[in-house]
Parts: structure tokens; sequence; C-alpha cells
């Protein structure tokens, strides 16, 4: 079953540099990952920090595979090196099966890539201290 990630990065630095960091890790994750299916990148255009980055393995495995090899510690050591700051959250999970009756549609990546975020969206990447601490303690509603 495909594992799918999602993560919201809010960057500080060289935004132009941070990008050109950013597609060079994308683009040796998909060389080096047989497992890695997709990773796609967007910027909102009124929030130049904010990364939006959606990564799809073939299972968790490959998830595994992917955090524990290389690509990742290089990335975080070049951004770590040129001295950018870069807070992060990543929620990930199995790909939920659709029915069969329920129609079939298909996402362009590219429709993915330039759709600007919905205002929900830009509420949870710019108030990513407010969404950790909201994890982190939960509240009981029943």
């Amino acid at each position: 079953m495909t594992y799918i990630v999602h993560v919201t990065a809010v960057v500080e630095g060289d935004l132009e540099r941070i990008e050109e960091l950013i597609n060079e890790y994308r683009y040796n994750c998909l060389e080096n990952q047989p497992g890695m299916k997709g990773f796609y990148v967007c910027r909102p255009p009124d929030h130049p920090n904010v990364f939006l980055y959606t990564q799809i393995f073939k299972d968790i495995g490959a998830h595994r595979a992917h955090i524990e090899g290389d690509d990742p510690r290089i990335f975080f050591a070049k951004m770590e090196e040129e001295g950018f700051e870069f807070q992060g959250r990543w929620m990930a999970g199995k790909e939920i099966d659709s029915p069969p009756d329920a129609g079939s549609y298909s996402i362009d990546p590219l429709v993915l890539v330039l759709a600007p975020p919905t205002p929900t969206l830009l509420g949870l990447n710019l108030n990513l201290k407010s969404l950790n601490e909201r994890l982190n303690n939960p509240v009981n509603i029943l």
C-alpha cells in the first residue's frame, strides 16, 4: 500500500539558494531511492519562505529506508553548513483505498505543484508552533 508523507517547512535565509538545495535533495532522492514514487514541492506565492513537500513511497519500508539513508542526512547537513534555519512538521500514513464504486479520477502532478494553498493550509503553515502544541497536548472532547 502506498505510503504518503506531507511536510510543511518554514525556512529562513537566502530563499533562492534554499530552493536550489531542496531541488537537489528531491532529485537525489528520486534517483537514489527506488521505493520513492514521487516527490513534489511547492511554495505559496504569498508566503515564499514556506515549502510544502509531498513524498510518495511504495510502502512504509521504502519510507524507512529514505529516513535512514544518506539523502536526508546530506540535505540537512548542507542546510546547516550554509546557516539556514529550517522548522518543519510532517505527517505520514498509508494511502486510503476508495471503494470501486466511488468513481475514479486522477490528479495531474503539475496541478498539485501549481495549485495555491487553501486559507486553512496557510493557517497551519504559518502557525507551526501552535500546531505543534496542539498535537503534543491533545484535548479530550468526550
